[in-house]
């Protein structure tokens, strides 16, 4: 990349060191007025770009209309220091003050330097007889470039400067428009005769208006996934569908981006035992839709008739019948399918049998199961280390008891799905009252009042958080995606694979929507760091996370992976079983953690057929690795996904990635 200058952002000695060990560039422009870094941290880094020839130019931008005497001391000799470190190229703007300018530029000279005089003018463009005077100006002050940037408001303006080019010596010229208009200008500039142009790493690092990003010189190389539409979530439509199906009245469902979509299989799934309950369901204009209940009455007299529901393949579902179902029968059976029939349900039927339910399970531990009595009121203490779902089928059912309940919480996992639960639970009129929490030692105490009755509600229906997680580290790792309708501010735990992009300094620009708690998500390929996170709170970011680490220079560290062991399949397993296929994918578990060796150019080698082991979050990244590989992957057992998200290879499905 020899004609252009990547302005570098100063603020994390690792990363700076990443991205120029990453890419081949000839100019780098060091803002010193931006630096965070040490004079240390400093030193290192232009020595690191000095073993790769890369030619550095020293900036310090100021604003000479309001600059102190102080502050002119400072750039002076920050940059003065740059040169002593090994700059080649220092940057002055033309209108310092006399004594500064000339002493730099003298010192760089002396040192064998080059000068590149600057005039900037972020207001307005200059008449054609002014930009020559700042041209002509730097050269008969000896400068070796003259960098031009101004706005330009009209195309008349934005010719006069790019005029100058005929005017002077195209290869000491920097000319160029500023603003997203004249981005163009840029190129131009290079195809007639400047040195180079200046761009930034990602939209994030910006230091200019209309500046070009690495990513756009590389885009041609990167498949760009478009614009994303996601499932709704289903943590939480499945609990605003059982909430709506208890409650007596009408509920309307709206889906914040607009636009309905369609439903995932466990979704669709809530709503079948929603009308097993009693519930009807009616759709309106493919937007909203709406449940009509009569409700459940605490102390009601139930059916002794068995009844027979079916949870699919959801382990919420599975929890929340398995309890939720004695209001409205006292001898009933709950049965699933796939994969939920090898998951280990005996931790329920252990808590809720000192609660007045006898549950049956298949050989001890599994679905089809019979359950028996009635569950009551009263003082408990349970575990929440199996499943936070336990404890969130538990807020459901207790309400409804003619009882008031103290509900003792210990080891706690998955909380933000716990509090998510609270959330919406207090959206149709249920009081729970925490007397007690203390995370740290993951304990929880509830206080919730019996003889309550759910009440109908109007409520927004999020997109999907695993989803759309999944989707910007694909963007992050691969190319490009672009994520419509996502709530940024949402109480739905894998929100936090944004702060996990940060940490690793991904290029992910957010751009929210005015008046609503919404926004839209570009995320684009770049140079990240490598991270640490724990996944005991939010086991489902497991899989995005795990695709990140391939892509991030270094070791990432995944923690809790212990809570993986009773999802679909025993995810941590699954994941390092499969991806072992792809070749050149290289990771060990150590206790409870994993670690996964990455870098920004590595491949996998592919050629292999993968399984899915009917895992939804295994089969999406699974398709999302194979855009990583030499060859061809063929994944089986993929219809899974419709589990999550049906539309999933209507978007990562159909583009190659050679």
């Amino acid at each position: 990349m020899k004609r252009v200058c990547l302005c570098l952002p100063l603020k994390n000695l690792d990363y700076c060191k990443a991205v120029v060990k990453v890419y081949k560039l000839y100019y780098v422009e060091l803002r010193l007025d931006l630096s965070e870094l040490t004079n240390s941290e400093l030193e290192e880094l232009i020595l690191l770009c000095k073993e790769f020839d890369i030619q550095l130019i020293a900036t310090f931008h100021l604003d000479l209309k309001v600059a102190t005497d102080e502050d002119i001391i400072k750039a002076h000799l920050q940059l003065r220091k740059a040169l002593e470190l090994g700059c080649d190229i220092v940057d002055i703007d033309i209108n310092t003050p006399e004594k500064s300018r000339t002493l730099l530029a003298n010192f760089a000279k002396e040192r064998g330097c080059k000068v590149i005089f600057s005039y900037h003018n972020f207001e307005f463009c200059d008449s054609e007889e002014v930009l020559k005077f700042y041209v002509q100006r730097g050269i008969d002050l000896g400068g070796d470039y003259i960098k031009i940037a101004t706005v330009a408001h009209s195309n008349n303006e934005k010719n006069r400067v790019m005029r100058l080019y005929k005017e002077f010596t195209p290869s000491k010229l920097l000319v160029f428009c500023m603003g997203e208009k004249w981005r163009r200008t840029r190129f131009t500039a290079v195809k007639k005769g400047s040195p180079f142009q200046y761009i930034a790493l990602n939209p994030l690092t910006n230091c200019a208006p209309g500046q070009n990003t690495l990513f756009d010189f590389e885009r041609v190389s990167f498949p760009d996934f478009g614009c994303i539409k996601f499932p709704e979530s289903k943590s939480i439509f499945q609990r605003s569908v059982i909430a709506a199906a208890l409650s007596s009245g009408t509920s309307y469902f709206h889906y914040t981006n607009g636009e309905y979509q369609e439903l995932c299989d466990d979704s669709l799934m809530s709503l079948a035992i929603a009308k097993s309950y009693g519930a009807c369901i009616n759709n309106y204009k493919n937007k909203i839709f709406c449940i009509d209940a009569t409700g459940i009455t605490p102390g009601e007299k139930i059916s002794s008739r068995r009844r027979v529901i079916n949870v699919g393949e959801s382990g919420l579902l599975a929890r929340i019948s398995l309890i939720l179902t004695s209001f409205i029968s006292s001898n009933y059976t709950i049965r699933g399918k796939g994969t939920l029939l090898k998951r280990d349900l005996s931790a329920v039927a252990r808590e809720v049998e000192q609660m007045g339910l006898k549950i049956e399970l298949t050989d001890g531990k599994f679905l089809p199961a019979n359950v028996n009595g009635k569950i009551v009121g009263g003082n408990y203490s349970v575990s929440g280390k199996e499943s936070s779902q336990l404890i969130s089928a538990l807020l459901f059912a207790l309400p409804l008891c003619t009882e008031g309940s103290v509900l003792a919480v210990q080891d706690v996992k998955s909380f933000p799905y716990i509090a998510l639960t609270c959330d919406i639970l207090k959206k149709f009129d249920i009081k729970i009252n925490i007397l007690h929490c203390d995370l740290n030692n993951g304990s929880i105490i509830f206080q919730i009042p019996g003889n309550q009755s759910y009440k109908s509600t109007t409520l927004n229906v999020e997109a999907d958080w695993s989803s759309v997680a999944l989707t910007l580290v694909a963007g992050t790792i691969i190319g490009q995606t672009i994520s419509f309708g996502v709530t940024p501010k949402s109480i739905q735990a894998d929100s936090d694979i944004l702060e996990v992009l940060k940490r690793c300094h991904a290029s992910v620009v957010i751009e929210e929507v005015p008046g609503q708690n919404l926004a839209i998500i570009c995320a684009s390929r770049g140079v990240m760091l490598p991270f640490e996170y724990d996944i005991s709170s939010c086991p489902d970011l497991f899989p995005a996370l795990f695709l990140l680490a391939l892509r991030c220079s270094g070791v990432s560290v995944i923690k809790g992976i212990d809570r993986l062991n009773n999802k679909e399949s025993n995810r941590a397993e699954t994941f390092m079983e499969e991806f072992s296929k792809l070749g050149n994918v290289f990771f060990y578990q150590q206790d409870n953690n994993l670690f996964i060796e990455g870098g920004y150019l590595k491949t996998l080698q592919g050629g292999v057929e993968v399984d899915s082991h009917n895992d939804h979050r295994l089969a999406m990244a699974l398709m999302i690795a194979s855009y990583m590989c030499d060859e061809t992957v063929v994944i089986t057992n993929y219809d899974c996904v419709n589990k999550s998200f049906p539309a999933f290879f209507k978007y990562f499905g159909n583009i190659r990635y050679e």
